[in-house]
């Protein structure tokens, strides 16, 4: 008598559910939609077949510095030190790149100096256990006022035939929008199938309980590390081609943006989990919205509320879609226990 009333019920919780999971998974997309719709409706000329490229080759250093956050949140040491090293990194190509004419040697320059920054700071993090905050707004102060120390903090013109073949393409899809795109697939490709990305998870979660179950710990916060210190260079190669010179300044900001990218993507702060896809796609949504405000002709203040009021709503939104999300899986697997119960105590009987 009761069978099909609680089957029926059971198929209506399961949609629910279902629907749940794919608003939850879509949600990006669809402020994505949404921002494009209107600020297409508010200014009619924002939109043509030229908006989309310019805006992601606009921000490709920010979709990059995003899948390099995106580990370093997941693993819970978050890095606030991306944008001052991004402007210290192209200083020092441009000085090397002025002294000795040879553009490989100012990007390998900005290289080496990254990657020995980024590993110094994992090792203090991993091995001496300082907190990564702390760390990494050391980093952050000393690394921007050396980025406006050198030159004077003057522009230092950079030019080279691989910065111009970056920013050449086809109907405005360039070069780089393609080093975007595989920074973030081969970022998400590590987050989920690769060592790193299984143990970064594994930190972010518990990191002590990873240590006693075999995960080198310390030698893998190194490693997160310094591939955010791979992805600031990759960045600082982009900005030198987007700007054409090496400016003290061009890195400011974006390690927020990036932060901000990273938690819309769904990623917690408190580490565990986390998608370099789904960060892309909220520096995508930080791209168009600061594109569109523009467009619009607002004064740095309204800019900047109207900015900060719908991030706020975005994170609202977002955190409501979780939370309901997890909720209903919550209660589904409790009636699927509730459900199960019945059927034990028959088979026993």
């Amino acid at each position: 008598m009761i069978a099909g009333p609680r089957r029926d019920g059971a198929w209506a919780e399961g949609g629910a559910l279902a629907a749940m999971r794919l608003l939850e998974r879509s949600f990006l997309l669809i402020v994505i939609g949404a921002l494009v719709v209107c600020f297409w409706r508010l200014s009619p000329g924002w939109l043509n077949s030229q908006t989309l490229p310019f805006i992601v080759a606009q921000n490709a250093p920010l979709e990059v510095l995003a899948v390099g956050m995106t580990f370093s949140m997941v693993s819970a040491n978050i890095d606030l030190s991306p944008g001052s090293m991004l402007s210290l990194a192209a200083m020092l190509s441009g000085l090397v790149v002025e002294s000795t004419g040879s553009f490989w040697l100012g990007i390998v320059a900005a290289l080496a100096l990254t990657v020995a920054v980024g590993a110094l700071s994992g090792a203090l993090v991993g091995w001496l256990r300082v907190s990564a905050i702390v760390v990494t707004l050391a980093t952050y102060i000393w690394a921007a006022g050396l980025a406006t120390a050198v030159n004077g903090a003057n522009a230092i013109p950079v030019s080279d035939p691989v910065l111009r073949y970056l920013n050449d393409g086809v109907g405005g899809w360039t070069w780089t929008i393609l080093v975007v795109v595989l920074t973030v697939a081969g970022g998400q490709l590590l987050l989920k199938r690769a060592r790193l990305g299984y143990y970064s998870r594994a930190i972010g979660r518990n990191a002590e309980f990873a240590r006693r179950s075999g995960v080198p710990v310390q030698r893998y916060v190194v490693y997160v590390f310094v591939f955010m210190a791979l992805c600031i260079w990759v960045a600082t190669v982009l900005s030198l081609a987007q700007l054409g010179a090496a400016q003290s300044s061009a890195g400011s900001g974006l390690e927020l943006n990036a932060i901000v990218a990273v938690v819309i993507g769904g990623t917690r702060l408190t580490g565990g989990e986390g998608s370099v896809v789904r960060s892309g796609l909220g520096a995508l949504v930080l791209a168009i919205l600061g594109n569109g405000l523009s467009s619009l002709g607002l004064s740095d203040a309204y800019y900047a509320l109207w900015e900060g009021a719908a991030l706020i709503a975005v994170l609202v939104l977002s955190v409501v879609l979780q939370r309901s999300l997890a909720a209903l899986e919550a209660r589904a697997q409790a009636n699927s226990k509730r459900a199960g119960a019945p059927a034990v105590a028959l088979m026993a009987a």
